[in-house]
């Protein structure tokens, strides 16, 4: 079995489609990465001057130099060139993608022996900051794809309900967490009353939740980690500490000093078919989640009860926080973490991508 991702994202950006292409390398599978990259990157690439957060030696990593995300021709030829030189035009190769842009047509030109797999890892007519009638475009074009690809992977439950009117051989697949971050619960000390937040952009948070909790909190310092790109007209409690953008092989650093992680989504289309991969990396770090309600969220609560905490208003979310501190010493956190790591999901993945093998 040949799997190939063609992913959106170079390998030295941190993703999880690279994680997941990692872990099946790792689990012994014959594993492709391939990827646009600007000419600076492809120059430092091949002279080993990009710097990764992780070990990919042994996946096979083949980027192609990408002129123009309008050159859909020269990309398609790039891919094709790539798989033909690996000896991968055959019934035994399975090619996965996430950008409808540059692999929603892959299923019309390569040969019926590839499978042929879709993977919604987002609800992606919501980036960008597409006006409603390009993110309406944007949703037509890909209910197309899915309809025309042999299989779709989808990361949130909410996402699945409706791939699944579309095409038959679609599934649940969530995001997950690398499996040598998850830590000993025994080494987690906590001596410090601290919760927290991690988000890649700070505009996206409720901060008039977030408010709310740390003035109900006064005890407590609340940790922001994300790029500061909020306007500077509001005043925030004392007790918020705005970390920033910290590299990600770092941020363990200060989320096991952390009593909670906190998951404070607003309500909106994007992260209602989101799948938080916060309450992964909050468990692989022995720290329990309290999310606002959203679809994910309901579906990992009743997986894991002990883990994930639901509320949606201040008060009620200072009152689980304390609940939580005052029975600390009884948790073992990280079992949402194992269960969800990217090993796990590598050999989940081998036996959704037979399955799909024996539809054909």
């Amino acid at each position: 079995m040949n799997i190939v991702y063609l992913g959106k994202m170079p390998l030295h950006v941190h993703s999880g489609r690279s994680e997941l292409v990692s872990a099946l390398a790792t689990s012994g599978y014959s594993a492709f990465y391939v990827s646009p990259l600007r000419m600076k990157d492809y120059i430092k690439h091949f002279l080993g001057l990009l710097r990764y957060d992780a070990d990919f030696s042994k996946l096979h990593y083949h980027p192609f130099w990408r002129i123009s995300r309008k050159c859909r021709d020269y990309e398609t030829n790039c891919f094709i060139k790539i798989l033909k030189n690996n000896e991968l035009i055959n019934n035994q190769t399975f090619v996965l993608f996430n950008d409808i842009d540059i692999g929603g047509h892959l299923r019309d030109i390569l040969p019926s022996s590839i499978t042929v797999i879709y993977h919604i890892y987002d609800r992606y007519s919501e980036h960008g900051h597409l006006r409603q009638a390009d993110k309406q475009s944007f949703d037509l074009r890909e209910k197309e794809v899915i309809k025309t690809v042999d299989g779709v992977l989808c990361v949130s439950k909410k996402l699945l309900i409706e791939t699944q009117q579309i095409n038959n051989k679609s599934f649940w697949f969530p995001g997950a967490v690398r499996a040598d971050q998850i830590i000993n619960p025994q080494t987690s000390k906590k001596t410090t009353l601290k919760i927290g937040i991690i988000s890649k952009s700070l505009k996206r948070l409720d901060w008039d939740l977030i408010c709310k909790i740390a003035t109900n909190l006064p005890e407590f310092i609340v940790e922001i980690i994300g790029d500061n790109d909020l306007e500077n007209s509001r005043v925030y409690p004392d007790n918020i500490h705005f970390i920033g953008q910290i590299p990600f092989t770092k941020i363990p650093q200060y989320v096991n000093r952390w009593h909670v992680g906190l998951a404070l989504y607003e309500k909106n289309r994007f992260n209602d078919y989101c799948c938080p991969l916060k309450y992964f990396e909050y468990s692989s770090l022995n720290v329990p989640t309290i999310s606002t309600t959203i679809p994910e969220g309901i579906t990992f609560a009743q997986l894991y009860p002990e883990i994930i905490t639901l509320a949606d208003d201040a008060e009620c979310i200072a009152e689980h926080v304390r609940r939580i501190v005052r029975h600390e010493n009884r948790g073992d956190y990280t079992r949402l973490a194992k269960e969800n790591n990217w090993l796990v999901r590598a050999d989940q993945l081998v036996e959704i991508l037979k399955s799909i093998k024996k539809y054909d």
